[in-house]
């Protein structure tokens, strides 16, 4: 008798009744901000790793400098890579916010 009157309150999907969505939780968002700060500070970094192996590759005279250049290409796609990732983050944020005021 219990779990009949569980599923009549219910509707299939568990969407509550009132037509209101569930907030979202406070940790999960935290979550959502800190891999946000994450992405856009890793990826500055590495993108200024890059533009130090771009100068060493063509600039001061140094012991194998043509080791510097593949370097930068490396550190300049992951530092992009992270940066698109952020912008998606907070695209998905934005989403989520806009989700909740309507």
């Amino acid at each position: 008798m219990h779990a009949e009157r569980i599923t009549q309150l219910s509707p299939p999907g568990g969407e509550p009744l009132s037509g209101e969505k569930k907030p979202v939780r406070p940790e999960r968002s935290f979550a959502w901000w800190f891999l946000f700060l994450f992405l856009l500070l890793g990826g500055l970094w590495l993108l200024n790793a890059a533009a130090f192996h771009y100068w060493a590759g063509g600039g001061p005279a140094v012991d194998a400098a043509d080791t510097h250049i593949p370097w930068g290409h490396i550190f300049a796609a992951v530092g992009t890579a992270s940066l698109v990732a952020a912008g998606l983050t907070t695209y998905l944020l934005r989403a989520s916010k806009s989700a909740r005021a309507s």
